[in-house]
């Protein structure tokens, strides 16, 4: 008999651990698409200095440099 119950607990570790992986396959594409639709939303709007090349600052005009 304790052999059985033994099994019994293996079956639903198994089923539990399928079940998390099954849940994670569907979860973790909705959420990349829904970081991607905002990185998309912010480069369309201007977006923040960080989605905008590198980060250098431009160089002044000529004009403007002392000499």
């Amino acid at each position: 008999m304790a052999t059985r119950l033994q099994r019994g607990a293996f079956l639903m570790a198994r089923a539990l651990l399928i079940v998390g992986i099954l849940t994670a396959m569907l979860v973790v594409p909705v959420y990349l698409k829904k970081e991607r639709e905002k990185r998309e939303a912010a480069v369309h709007e201007g977006g923040n200095g960080a989605s905008q090349g590198s980060g250098l600052r431009p160089s002044p005009p000529a004009a403007c440099i002392p000499t």
